[in-house]
C-alpha cells in the first residue's frame, strides 16, 4: 500500500501546482474496467448510494465496461486510498480491476 500511497501523494502534489485547492472538497472518480457487462453493473448496483455516485460506461470497441465512481471528499492521500481500497476489493471480487481515479476542480 505504501507504493500507491506515495502515488497519491505525488499526484496531490501535482494538483497543488496547478493551484486546486484540495482544502475544499471535490469531485473525485474512480474507475474500475470489467470484461462483462453483468458483474459491471452489480458493482454499480452495489456501491451507489452512501455517498457514492456509480455509472456504467461502455467500450464497445475494446468490449470492456467501466463503471465510473463518482465521491465527493476533501482529497487527502488517506482519503483516497480509503476509498480506493474499499471499492477496489468490491471490484476484485466480481471480476473488475482498478483502473485509476482523477479529481474534477472544485
Amino acid at each position: 500500500m505504501s507504493l500507491f500511497l506515495d502515488a497519491v501523494e505525488d499526484a496531490l502534489r501535482e494538483c497543488q501546482k496547478s493551484r486546486m485547492d484540495l482544502a475544499r472538497p471535490h469531485t473525485v472518480i474512480f474507475d474500475y474496467t470489467f470484461d462483462e457487462k453483468a458483474p459491471a453493473g452489480r458493482m454499480a448496483a452495489r456501491i451507489s448510494g452512501g455517498g457514492v455516485t456509480a455509472f456504467l460506461d461502455s467500450d464497445e470497441p475494446a468490449g470492456r465496461w467501466t463503471v465510473r465512481c463518482f465521491v465527493v471528499m476533501v482529497p487527502t492521500p488517506g482519503a483516497i486510498t480509503d476509498v480506493e481500497l474499499k471499492l477496489a476489493a468490491i471490484a476484485e471480487k466480481l471480476g473488475g480491476l482498478s483502473d485509476g481515479w482523477e479529481i474534477l476542480p472544485a
